[in-house]
């Protein structure tokens, strides 16, 4: 929980009253690799802290998975629409990892809204950190597969080196075959 604190006084410093009612509010839960946050058809009734682990934000096409993007520790995940309008998602949230988040269910977050201020001014840096990611990608559904990797390299290197993301996942990222990322991670 210490990370989650120091991860809000980081963007913005907490009264003690504020990080005293937040402690209330908070549930800490652990997931196991291959379990969902959120499943389609459900409503995004929290927002998560990552503290430790791997998440992967995707849609069903028929049989196969697309991956919108992955989050990792010190991100807060979410299906921003279904949270915010209270209706179904059409999105699913699933840990690729074993997982430990701190949830903030979304009438606390309200609450926290009217009696402390200050929590405004975090939910605007994190909401402008999910929307620039969220743009981000779609920026990269405009290049070709190729320009995709290459980009990729140099806005989030932790995707390409291996240590989180196997081929298969970094390829349903991108949107191409493992044998064509094989190649280019191969320099051909």
């Amino acid at each position: 929980m210490l990370e989650f604190f120091a991860f809000l006084n980081s963007l913005f410093p907490l009264s003690a009253e504020a990080l005293a009612a937040m402690l209330k509010s908070v549930i800490e839960k652990k997931y196991r690799k291959g379990q969902h946050l959120l499943r389609k058809g459900d409503t995004c009734q929290h927002m998560a802290f990552i503290k430790k682990g791997l998440l992967k934000v995707y849609f069903d096409r028929g049989d196969k998975e697309v991956a919108l993007w992955y989050n990792r520790e010190m991100d807060a995940v979410l299906s921003v629409y279904s949270f915010f309008s209270k209706i179904p998602s059409k999105l699913s949230i699933k840990c690729m990892e074993e997982c430990e988040l701190v949830l903030l269910p979304y009438t606390e977050i309200e609450n926290l809204y009217e009696r402390y201020p200050e929590y405004n001014k975090h939910a605007r840096l994190i909401l402008q950190h999910y929307y620039s990611l969220s743009e981000t990608h779609v920026m990269l559904m405009y290049l070709t597969p190729r320009e995709r990797f290459e980009e990729i390299k140099k806005i989030h290197p932790w995707m390409v080196d291996g240590s989180r993301l196997n081929d298969t996942m970094l390829a349903d990222y991108l949107g191409v075959n493992r044998t064509t990322l094989s190649r280019w991670r191969n320099g051909k």
